[in-house]
């Protein structure tokens, strides 16, 4: 509820919205984790092909990448930034963010529950939720891998910004999303089922 409550006092998203698009699919993320997670994680080998590797032994092991920098974004501030958020940590990773100026409190109620979890502060740090904390926190710092959830200008910057140092980076950028209506659809559910996809969110939805 302090969830959805901070979504709509800080984006104007709807209530249940924030429960559908937001928290939801977030503890749908946290469960799979926790039942799956450990395995996906666990070395694993690797069938081994032809005879000039017979008596070799191949084995794959995930290891953290190391720092990880998430500059955050406001459409779904609970859910993107969430599921990136324990992605990493679970994967072992040291993680800082850059929260969005548009929903600074929501996130913020996201790095307190981590902390009161058990989340070291060694392993989670944030920075100000201001435009200029992400350009300074590149410049003034180096990561293994960078993710970005925005606009396509800011992207093609942070991309250019990490170019220099050959930093890999996740960079979901806006867009346009087409609509394929068939011939033989049913033009009334498909009408409706546009608008849906034009109205959720109020259209910041990145599929």
């Amino acid at each position: 509820r302090e969830f959805t409550q901070l979504m709509l006092e800080e984006i104007g998203k709807p209530l249940h919205e924030g429960l559908m698009g937001d928290v939801g699919p977030l503890l749908a993320v946290c469960k799979w984790l926790e039942a799956h997670g450990e395995s996906e994680l666990k070395p694993r080998r690797q069938p081994g092909g032809g005879v000039l590797t017979l008596g070799q032994k191949l084995w794959i092991s995930r290891v953290p990448l190391g720092h990880i920098a998430i500059i955050a974004t406001w459409n779904y501030p609970v859910h993107l930034l969430g599921v990136q958020l324990v992605q990493a940590l679970f994967a072992g990773n040291r993680v800082t963010v850059k929260p969005s100026e548009q929903s600074p409190r929501t996130q913020a109620l996201l790095f307190q529950l981590a902390i009161e979890a058990g989340c070291p502060t060694t392993h989670l740090m944030w920075t100000q939720p201001t435009r200029e904390a992400g350009k300074t926190l590149l410049e003034q710092n180096t990561f293994d891998h960078v993710i970005f959830t925005g606009s396509t200008p800011v992207g093609q910057a942070i991309a250019r910004s990490l170019a220099n140092t050959l930093t890999p980076s996740t960079l979901e950028c806006s867009g346009r999303d087409s609509a394929l209506v068939l011939e033989d659809a049913d033009p009334v559910l498909a009408a409706k089922s546009i608008w849906n996809g034009v109205e959720f969110n109020g259209g910041q939805t990145c599929m």
